[in-house]
């Protein structure tokens, strides 16, 4: 199924649904987009993603260090390392 953001060949039906009809009706901006699916439409996750999500639920982050974090920002002793940010900010511009 190809879906055209232009507008040209567009075979999707706008309308409202459920308790957005209410707000569509007030708003000045009414376009939505009805998909038809059927029974062959489906996502598969990659193995990183599905490793990705198994490991969210693990408390992938030190909690202990992101509440002294909060503490710091909080009471406004917390400093900024600035060169090191630059670094990184080099590293991920690097990448990309």
């Amino acid at each position: 199924m190809a879906i055209d953001f232009n507008g040209v060949g567009s075979n999707l039906t706008p309308r409202v649904r459920g308790s957005d009809q209410s707000a569509a009706k007030g708003s000045s901006a009414k376009t939505e987009v009805a998909v038809n699916t059927s029974a062959a439409d489906r996502v598969e996750l990659s193995a990183q993603a599905q490793q990705l999500y198994k490991n969210a639920d693990q408390g992938s982050f030190d909690s202990e260090r992101v509440e002294a974090l909060k503490m710091q920002i909080a009471d406004g002793s917390y400093q900024v390392d600035y060169t090191k940010l630059a670094g990184k900010l080099m590293g991920i511009e690097s990448k990309l």
